[in-house]
């Protein structure tokens, strides 16, 4: 393990880290939109070794730190339950509680619908709530690495991220530093007196046949529109719906 930081304020009923694994001179290559699988040490309560935790990569392709053999996750531990009694998680206290030069196994990558599209003049809405971030980030960023190295061929990003309360968002300081012209990001909080009406108006390069998945902003969704086809991903229910775009349909 390289690097364990914690990206929200602390508080009683959760703790979000943002975990970077290096590999060394060992390949994983891996691609936006996919997961790895962690498997904690040590045996469960009747003796077995403990199954493998999955998470979201929340870095692109090239790693967390491009040319090496990295990649970093977005990881985020209960602390208690909605009655306040303490919840320790296997998976989630395991990786929060890493330190430098841990060894951590791993497993994978997982993952062949989620993706994002290679043609960087495609088009991205990205729906998402807290850790859920984790492979939007690696989307934009991915995209932000294309810009800065002259190879961006223009597609709009549109970005709606939303917590019960700005401190409990992932990634909330560095978003606010992504230029205005490169991504459209919307906040939401549950938690604060405002709640932005305007989450689910549909952007102008949306097909009218997608509108509807801007409903579904709890399932943690993104979509996709390039060309004459648009496509619909829900990573909640992992399924993939391809949607023509003709009129009427």
């Amino acid at each position: 393990m390289f690097s364990n930081v914690r990206v929200t304020e602390v508080g009683k009923e959760y703790d979000t880290h943002h975990v970077m694994l290096d590999f060394g001179t060992m390949p994983f290559p891996v691609l936006e939109g996919q997961s790895i699988g962690v498997i904690p040490p040590g045996t469960d309560a009747t003796g077995r070794p403990h199954h493998a935790r999955q998470y979201s990569i929340a870095s692109p392709r090239n790693g967390e730190r491009p040319g090496y053999n990295n990649l970093s996750l977005a990881i985020k531990r209960v602390l208690e339950d909605h009655q306040g009694r303490p919840v320790r998680g296997v998976g989630s206290n395991y990786m929060c509680d890493l330190q430098v030069g841990d060894k951590v196994q791993v497993i994978g990558p997982f993952g062949a619908s989620f993706l994002m599209p290679n043609h960087a003049g495609s088009s991205l809405v990205m729906i998402c709530t807290g850790t859920g971030s984790a492979p939007m980030r690696a989307m934009t960023e991915w995209r932000r690495r294309l810009r800065q190295s002259g190879k961006f061929e223009g597609g709009k990003l549109m970005l709606f991220f939303g917590a019960r309360t700005q401190q409990e968002l992932p990634y909330f300081g560095p978003l606010q530093n992504l230029p205005k012209d490169f991504i459209d990001i919307n906040f939401a909080f549950s938690r604060t007196a405002a709640v932005l009406r305007s989450l689910f108006a549909c952007p102008p390069f949306l097909p009218s046949s997608c509108a509807a998945l801007l409903t579904m902003f709890a399932s943690v969704c993104w979509c996709s529109y390039h060309s004459s086809k648009a496509l619909c991903f829900c990573q909640a229910a992992r399924r993939l719906t391809r949607r023509s775009t003709r009129t009427g349909a």
